[in-house]
């Protein structure tokens, strides 16, 4: 085994996941590299420039609730660069009987705007006096039917859900989606009386913010990259291989047109599942069989921007984050005001937006050509905002900027999940020094990836 290409810890893939694991290991100065099979760092992460804008094919924002996600910021260096929006002051709707219906981030709040009918209300009212289940395999969409009544489960709820998830809440289990949700009823048998019990247990804390960065999320990734180096960073390198060789893996990685063979006593796979799924088949078939039975939905993301004179005296409208659709009458699942994010992005003459298209209720967008998904998005657009503002835009003048079809978007936890899952703990639990990071392992929100990284520092 040659000593020149043997490291205590490999990484395999440089999306935040990856990256975090990657500083972690750093910071305790241990020895590691990582290989990104693209030229780029981030991943799913993808900032993109128009005019003196900013538009992401990739998440949108962070939640700023984390120190882990704080110390990454600072380690790369772009805290000046840090752009802001008070998350309780962030406005956005819901499309729903041809309008935009404006609501708060507030859960009060949501459930006493124009959503919901007044029977619906009185409904939720009956919430601390409904019976709790101890059910791991109830999908979102019976406990939230269940707790909350048919309207509040179907109108605010599965367009929340298509909006983070693009899940189907019929299908996503409760008890793996909304852990936190699920537990707060176990132990407060209602949820209304468990936020009520949260409230007086927490101290009062800062104002929650969402946030991104001047030049975008992805220049997250690329500064924690430059901040590592590249010494210990490695793009253009693809991993074919994996096999066992007595207390160390073997990889046979391909770098521009050569290959090369590395040795480690610890691998990380910061992959997707299926991805990862296919690397260990022969390794271990079952867990390889587990992560590829993980269903991701698929994405379609399509910028696009129509010029402020044609809905002038409507600009409030657009000064939010978006809409979610409440209709299943669209692939459309949301869009996001990308030039309203945050007043530093904003264009002088045009609105720009994103398109979210598909999602595991649409999953036969796979078959479709990207041009049918990119008309399909901007005929949706022009009929919500023609229905929305009381207007007629012409489609020539919506302005097509840019797609990107994302196949494997976002892991799905439904039952199937559940079922995968426990393999995959199983099994890693018998395959020493073996790590598999990613949103399908433990949370799919950008803080539970960076948080999950930090178990690294158990290997």
């Amino acid at each position: 085994m040659s000593q020149e290409n043997f490291k205590e810890n490999i990484i395999i893939g440089a999306g935040i996941a990856g990256l975090s694991a990657a500083y972690n290991l750093h910071k305790k100065e241990d020895d590691f590299l990582l290989f990104e099979k693209d030229n780029r760092l981030g991943g799913t992460w993808q900032s993109l420039k128009y005019k003196d804008s900013i538009f992401e094919f990739g998440p949108n924002t962070i939640i700023d609730k984390s120190e882990a996600l704080r110390e990454l910021i600072c380690f790369a260096g772009i805290e000046d660069e840090i752009l802001t929006s008070d998350l309780k002051d962030s406005k956005r709707f819901f499309y729903r009987n041809n309008k935009l219906i404006e609501v708060s981030p507030s859960p009060l709040k949501m459930v006493f705007s124009k959503l919901l009918g007044l029977k619906a209300k009185f409904r939720i009212l009956k919430e601390p006096f409904i019976k709790s289940k101890s059910n791991k395999d109830e999908s979102v969409f019976d406990f939230f039917q269940r707790r909350f009544g048919k309207d509040f489960a179907q109108y605010i709820v599965a367009p929340a859900l298509q909006g983070v998830w693009g899940g189907d809440i019929r299908q996503l289990n409760m008890s793996a989606a909304l852990k936190t949700l699920y537990e707060l009823e176990q132990r407060h048998s209602s949820i209304i009386r468990g936020f009520l019990f949260s409230k007086k247990d927490k101290k009062k804390s800062e104002r929650l913010r969402t946030i991104s960065f001047k030049n975008g999320l992805e220049d997250l990734c690329t500064k924690i990259g430059a901040a590592i180096g590249q010494a210990k960073i490695k793009i253009n390198s693809e991993l074919l291989s994996i096999e066992k060789e007595d207390d160390f893996y073997k990889l046979q990685i391909k770098r521009g047109k050569n290959l090369e063979y590395y040795h480690c006593k610890n691998l990380i796979l910061a992959c997707p599942a299926t991805i990862s799924g296919k690397l260990l088949a022969e390794l271990s078939p079952k867990l390889s069989t587990a992560l590829q039975n993980i269903y991701y939905a698929p994405i379609s993301l399509v910028a696009y921007s129509i010029p402020k004179s044609l809905v002038k005296g409507k600009e409030y409208i657009f000064d939010a984050f978006g809409f979610l659709n409440s209709t299943n009458a669209h692939f459309t699942l949301g869009t996001i005001f990308a030039s309203s994010l945050f007043k530093e992005r904003n264009i002088e003459d045009e609105h720009l937006f994103i398109s979210f298209i598909g999602g595991s209720k649409n999953a036969q967008i796979i078959d479709f050509e990207e041009s049918d998904l990119n008309a399909i998005a901007l005929n949706e657009a022009k009929e919500i905002f023609d229905n929305a503002l009381d207007t007629n835009i012409n489609l020539e003048d919506i302005n097509f900027i840019d797609s990107k079809f994302i196949k494997q978007a976002i892991p799905q936890y439904n039952d199937n999940y559940l079922k995968a899952k426990t393999i995959i703990d199983s099994e890693l639990a018998k395959t020493p020094n073996l790590e598999l990071l990613g949103n399908y392992m433990n949370g799919v929100s950008i803080v539970d990836t960076i948080e999950d990284s930090q178990k690294i520092s158990k290997i």
